[in-house]
């Protein structure tokens, strides 16, 4: 406890965190939890999240996506909200794999076994077509958890560097750049590359073997139940929307930016909790405005925090920042609570918590671009060659 900072080095222009909820009243409390990702202390709660629960959840929402795709195509009244919000589903549900459950089997936290740890991990991977499990494992845990995180020898951070999210760049171009990502073609094209080269030509033969058997699966289910529902439960969301999920969550994932500080540090002060959801609006002036601004904040929060949840930052990801204190603690799937109660221990003891967090989609995204564009460029970068082709298989 002792070792955590309480006052930042660095202003980044976040919140202490403290264990105030801003839907603490309202009724309803396990969705607006969910919604938001925080926890809030005192609430009782049907069961306690569980590592299984975690990986049974993305697999509810891939099956219930997948069901809806399948229902929506064959046409109907209700059938293009339906196909909106099962495509959610199906991409929430991927990326619910890769960032909770495939990222938990990497820390060896989803199961005891290390060997079960590495079945699943392989299988997993296959099947959301990303970089192999042993791969992903050695990466993550050897630069992105140990002393090279907050510096370019950190993958992450060299992937965020080589996708043009430099100092220098005003807050502007960086939300501009972040929209040309995801609308650029040679983006999704250079990112597909990416995910090909990494299972059919740098991985072990057995994993080319898998990918190639994963493949023979998905053409028989071509072959039986036609093209069209590859395309749109695996192709359209898993293959190129969650390309753009990926790019999102690794660019909130941390504030970005050069610090001189220990990785111990960096560890503190670059993640914070990201959570979904605004304030509800004040009565300030007539009853027509304050209808207005709650119409405003429905529409947000239903169209917008809520798919961001979903799409972005799904499972865990939320308390991401108490992993990076607790990365080898059983609890990770329950860190939402687990955070709220080192924030309130935090708050006891030193009358102020070390914990920051941000509250909304857009200002989620908006943070680290403001911190980037009036940050130091990474010392590293004097000798970083510019023109260096990114490995997009990297990023997950």
């Amino acid at each position: 406890m002792k070792e955590t900072i309480i006052k930042s080095e660095i202003d980044l222009g976040g919140i202490n965190s403290t264990n105030d909820h801003p839907f603490a009243e309202l009724p309803f409390k396990s969705y607006w939890v969910f919604l938001s990702g925080k926890e809030i202390i005192g609430r009782k709660r049907l069961i306690k999240p569980s590592n299984i629960l975690c990986l049974l959840a993305s697999v509810l929402w891939l099956v219930l996506g997948v069901s809806g795709i399948v229902w929506s195509l064959k046409g109907g009244v209700f059938a293009v909200p339906i196909y909106l919000i099962s495509t959610i589903l199906i991409v929430g549900g991927a990326r619910y794999m890769v960032g909770t459950n495939i990222h938990m089997l990497a820390h060896k936290q989803m199961f005891k076994s290390e060997l079960l740890n590495f079945l699943m991990g392989e299988l997993l991977t296959t099947v959301c077509f990303i970089q192999s499990y042993q791969f992903y494992k050695d990466d993550h845990l050897r630069s992105h958890h140990g002393k090279n995180f907050g510096s370019l020898k950190d993958g992450d951070a060299l992937a965020i560097v080589q996708l043009g999210f430099t100092s220098g760049k005003t807050r502007s171009q960086l939300w501009l750049n972040l929209i040309k990502r995801c609308i650029d073609p040679m983006f999704h094209l250079h990112f597909l590359k990416g995910r090909f080269k990494e299972n059919l030509v740098i991985c072990p033969d057995y994993r080319k073997f898998m990918t190639l058997g994963w493949f023979g699966i998905l053409g028989c289910i071509n072959y039986y139940f036609g093209t069209s529902i590859i395309i749109h439960t695996y192709i359209i969301p898993v293959i190129f929307l969650c390309q753009i999920a990926a790019l999102v969550q690794l660019v909130t994932e941390h504030v970005w930016i050069s610090t001189g500080l220990s990785s111990h540090r960096c560890h503190i002060l670059l993640a914070n909790g990201r959570y979904c959801g605004v304030k509800l609006p004040h009565k300030n002036g007539s009853n027509i405005q304050y209808i207005i601004d709650f119409a405003l904040w429905m529409t947000r929060m239903f169209f917008i925090e809520l798919p961001a949840r979903v799409l972005f930052f799904q499972g865990t990801l939320p308390s991401h920042d108490w992993h990076h204190r607790y990365g080898n603690s059983k609890e990770w799937a329950d860190s939402a609570m687990q955070r709220e109660l080192m924030v309130e221990a935090e708050i006891k003891e030193f009358g102020q918590s070390s914990y920051q967090e941000v509250w909304g989609f857009f200002e989620i995204l908006d943070r680290v671009f403001v911190n980037i564009s009036k940050s130091s460029p990474y010392p590293e970068m004097e000798g970083l060659p510019l023109d260096s082709r990114l490995n997009y298989g990297d990023i997950k």
